[in-house]
């Protein structure tokens, strides 16, 4: 699924996946030649990947907060997030 978002909170892209069968990538311009990138899917679609909460976070999150926890929370680390 492709999203064009401008402020808006990871509760509206997860409203706009069916459970158990869709991912969304969220990719964000940073600075002039970076983008930064993160994967979420339904709830319980992905038993592996974290929830929201231990994240910090929450449907009211909006994508630049999620940046931001992201990007001090997992060091480089790739983080699969379920919403």
């Amino acid at each position: 699924m492709l999203v064009c978002a401008v402020r808006t909170t990871l509760g509206r892209f997860a409203d706009q996946l069916d459970e158990g069968r869709d991912a969304l990538l969220i990719a964000v311009a940073v600075a002039d030649e970076l983008i930064w990138t993160s994967q979420m899917g339904s709830t319980g679609a992905h038993p592996d990947w974290v929830s929201l909460a231990p994240m910090g976070a929450s449907r009211e999150t909006t994508v630049g907060e999620w940046v931001s926890l992201v990007g001090s929370q997992s060091s480089g680390r790739n983080v699969l997030v379920s919403v």
